[in-house]
């Protein structure tokens, strides 16, 4: 831990990603102990020499009190089990404004850990009201009931394929994008297998209109129909790039990656009054 003390009040930025570490616990305590400006903390991919390394949240959040970025995307870390006196009088990480916990990689010789669950986000965000990235694609075990509470309401990139709201039929998934309808710049909501809540949340993010800030929506490989697709496609003027590749819900010859001119084109081709488009099971 020779860096945090010599940098100290200096350390402002860590990356740690790609790496294997053999003491989180006293990486956190010298962090927490001697960089107090610390903005940025990469941890991606980080594998621990033996068995999963265990996080003190709420030592980094007493610690470091201005982080704003904090990445642990596919580690093989999990959040330390601590008193929940102790949980309850830390302050959190108000200046929070990216938090990345995605299990998955393209990395096939890398596999992510589901070590984050609805208590250990709503530990990690309680007081993170300026939150505008959140990453939490594979995430089995976070669940709407967390996401729903987070305190940030301007959220612009929220990316959610692979995660527990995408795949159940009652997961509140429409609610969720509703609370960020007004804000959201990106979403992912690719591999979304129920249709009834992937066309419910589509439409809530589609209502904002000409208010609409949605730049980027991916909706790769999931069962969406075409109604919502068209709702997104005419409210949302600002929308660059929509991903329809794969899916199995569309008609024929539209299930692609649309950008820019094309996209303007098929918004014309949905609109035409003698469209007639044939939906057909599985890719095309």
């Amino acid at each position: 831990m020779f860096l945090t003390k010599h940098m100290g009040q200096r350390l402002t930025h860590l990356n740690l990603a790609d790496n294997r570490l053999s003491g989180i616990t006293q990486l956190v305590n010298s962090l927490a102990t001697h960089c107090p400006n610390l903005q940025s903390l990469d941890l991606t991919k980080v594998r621990m020499v033996g068995n999963t390394g265990n996080l003190h949240i709420e030592r980094l959040q007493e610690g470091c009190p201005k982080l704003r970025v904090l990445r642990m995307s596919t580690s093989q870390l999990c959040l330390s089990n601590v008193p929940l006196n102790e949980q309850a009088l830390s302050p959190g990480f108000p200046l929070l404004e990216e938090l990345s916990v995605a299990t998955i990689s393209n990395d096939l010789n890398v596999s992510g850990q589901p070590f984050i669950d609805d208590q250990a986000l709503e530990r990690i965000l309680k007081t993170s009201h300026k939150l505008y990235v959140l990453d939490v694609r594979g995430c089995s075990k976070v669940t709407d009931s967390s996401l729903v509470r987070i305190p940030a309401w301007d959220l612009t990139h929220l990316y959610l394929s692979g995660s527990f709201v995408t795949r159940v039929s009652d997961s509140g998934l429409d609610l969720i994008c509703k609370k960020w309808s007004h804000s959201l710049i990106e979403i992912d909501l690719s591999w979304s297998t129920n249709t009834t809540i992937l066309d419910a949340a589509v439409f809530a993010i589609s209502e904002q209109g000409e208010k609409s800030m949605l730049r980027k929506m991916d909706l790769t490989g999931s069962s969406v129909s075409l109604e919502p697709v068209k709702a997104v496609l005419n409210n949302c003027h600002r929308l660059s790039a929509l991903n329809l590749a794969s899916c199995r819900g569309l008609p024929r010859g539209i299930k692609r990656l649309y950008k820019g001119h094309s996209l303007t084109e098929l918004r014309a081709q949905l609109n035409k009054p003698d469209s007639s488009q044939e939906s057909e099971d599985g890719g095309g």
